[in-house]
C-alpha cells in the first residue's frame, strides 16, 4: 500500500501538535453537562472518576493505559483503554490525514492507521512531481 500525500509531517507527539486539550477533552470532561454517560461520553466521567480525581494523575507521555491503570480497577482498564483511543481518534481535527504508525508502545497491529511500522527505516518516500508516495519497504 502506498500513501500519496501533497507533503509530509513527522513529529513526536507535541513537537507540531500538543494534544493537551485533546487529553481534557477525551479523558476527562462530559460532553453532554453531566448528564447520564452515553456513548460520546468521556471515559473519566463514564466510570465516575471526577476531574479532582483525574488532576491527581500525570496523563501527558503516557499511554492512556497506563493513566487509567492508576484511576480504576484492572478490570476495566482494558475497555476503558479502548474507548479513550477511540475519542482521541474521533478529536483529530481534519479526520481526512493518512497516518503513519510508529509501532513502540503497541503493536502494529493494535494501531489504527494506513501504515504502521516498528521503525522509521522500513518506510520509503518517493517524491514526485504530484506529491510525495509513502509505503513500507519491501
Amino acid at each position: 500500500m502506498t500513501i500519496h500525500a501533497h507533503a509530509l509531517l513527522s513529529g513526536n507527539d507535541g513537537t507540531l501538535v500538543s494534544s493537551c486539550d485533546s487529553v481534557v477533552r477525551c479523558r476527562t470532561l462530559p460532553r453532554e453537562l453531566r448528564q447520564a454517560p452515553s456513548p460520546g461520553t468521556p471515559v473519566a466521567h463514564r466510570y465516575g472518576v471526577t476531574a479532582e480525581r483525574f488532576g491527581q494523575v500525570e496523563p501527558h507521555g503516557r499511554t492512556a493505559a497506563e493513566v487509567i491503570a492508576d484511576l480504576l480497577p484492572a478490570g476495566l482498564v482494558p475497555e476503558a483503554a479502548a474507548r479513550v483511543e477511540q475519542l482521541e481518534a474521533e478529536d483529530v481535527p481534519n479526520g481526512g490525514v493518512r497516518t503513519v504508525a510508529l509501532a513502540t508502545t503497541h503493536r502494529a497491529g493494535e494501531l489504527d492507521a494506513d501504515l504502521a511500522v516498528d521503525d522509521l527505516a522500513a518506510l520509503r518516500a518517493l517524491a514526485t512531481g504530484g506529491g510525495v508516495g509513502v509505503s513500507v519497504r519491501d
